[in-house]
């Protein structure tokens, strides 16, 4: 069986072929039916992980965001992230349910 810390590492390896950068907002997404606890230990070796490659995280976003009707599961999202992205992720919206502040 694989552990979370090689899926968490799998994962990360194929999205940071694709995301050239070391300052990231990253999203830890439940497809519905996987628990916060079990979304926030995915997060946990991702902290980890990233740490180790030397990779910092601006925001993290760890929920249901994204869902497939109680899917189980769980998927990562890497967004290089600058000066102007990371004020625009904590601004104030008029959404009910997307709201960082």
């Amino acid at each position: 069986m694989t552990t979370v810390d090689q899926i968490v590492a799998r994962l990360s390896d194929e999205l940071l072929k694709q995301v050239d950068a070391n300052h990231l907002i990253v999203m830890v997404n439940g497809m519905g039916g996987t628990p916060l606890s079990e979304l926030n230990i995915v997060a946990k070796y991702l902290a980890e992980y990233l740490k180790g490659k030397n990779i910092t995280v601006a925001h993290w976003l760890v929920g249901d965001y994204m869902t497939a009707l109680d899917m189980q599961g769980v998927s990562l999202t890497f967004v290089p992230v600058n000066d102007e992205l990371s004020q625009a992720i904590v601004a104030e919206t008029s959404s009910s349910y997307f709201n960082l502040v």
